[in-house]
């Protein structure tokens, strides 16, 4: 039985893996009380998902190079034993930006579509599609501007990217009526049609805490629990007790 290994990956992606997993377990309506804070970052299902992953990432012989390799990876080259000969590892799991120039090797992507494969998180179901992403904001701070509601509502269309911009294999839309022909490889519309198809879509954890937490306790407190320094239990409270009154 061949066993598969996932990538290492860095202190970002572990953030993500938790975020995921929440997701999956508890639905969007959990997740979204969670990133708000209206229920403990130590909450029962948080301890629950953290189990799950340490029995996905931390049992021995799942990760490639091991349990130190997932703190001490750059996440940007983490993918790379992917296409050793034999290969490191047989899955690596990161967002969509992967699969553009200036991250995975060159060869790798001049001939993407027959290297690689993608497929989502699977729900607890196979009816669930949850995703977890990201994306870019835009606001306006002027009422009476009416060039810059203008512009908006063109970033906001399903025209915004038609011009060579959804080609650019940088960027998806957010509109499930973009034409994804207009993506420049089959991976890049594969990957679209995983967020159009998706049952719930949520916006990154760690993203939207509190700085303090999102980017300070979140990320040091999961490095310090996958490096082995402490357990999960522990990992949590440090990281509920930091969060700002």
């Amino acid at each position: 039985m061949l066993r598969h290994r996932v990538g290492g990956g860095h202190r970002l992606a572990a953030t993500d893996w938790l975020e995921n997993i929440i997701l999956v377990q508890n639905g969007e309506e959990f997740y979204n009380q969670w990133v708000n804070h209206e229920v403990p970052f130590d909450a029962p299902e948080v301890q629950q998902a953290m189990e799950t992953m340490e029995s996905l990432l931390l049992a021995e012989g799942h990760v490639n190079g091991g349990r130190q390799s997932i703190a001490s990876n750059n996440f940007g080259t983490a993918a790379f034993p992917v296409f050793d000969q034999p290969p490191g590892c047989y899955m690596y799991r990161q967002g969509n930006f992967v699969a553009q120039e200036g991250v995975l090797p060159d060869e790798i992507i001049a001939d993407i579509d027959n290297i690689v494969g993608v497929f989502p998180v699977p729900g607890e179901s196979p009816d669930e599609r949850p995703v977890l992403g990201g994306g870019d904001l835009a606001g306006i701070f002027s009422a009476d501007n009416e060039a810059a509601q203008e512009l908006v509502r063109f970033l906001a269309s399903s025209d915004f990217g038609t011009l060579e911009y959804g080609a650019s294999g940088n960027w998806i839309s957010p509109r499930t009526d973009f034409d994804v022909s207009l993506y420049p490889t089959e991976i890049w519309r594969e990957i679209a049609e995983i967020a159009y198809s998706s049952t719930a879509f949520v916006f990154d954890g760690s993203d939207q805490m509190p700085g303090e937490v999102g980017s300070g306790s979140f990320w040091r407190e999961m490095v310090a629990w996958i490096s082995g320094g402490q357990e999960i239990s522990a990992t949590l409270e440090n990281i509920e007790s930091s969060w700002p009154a």
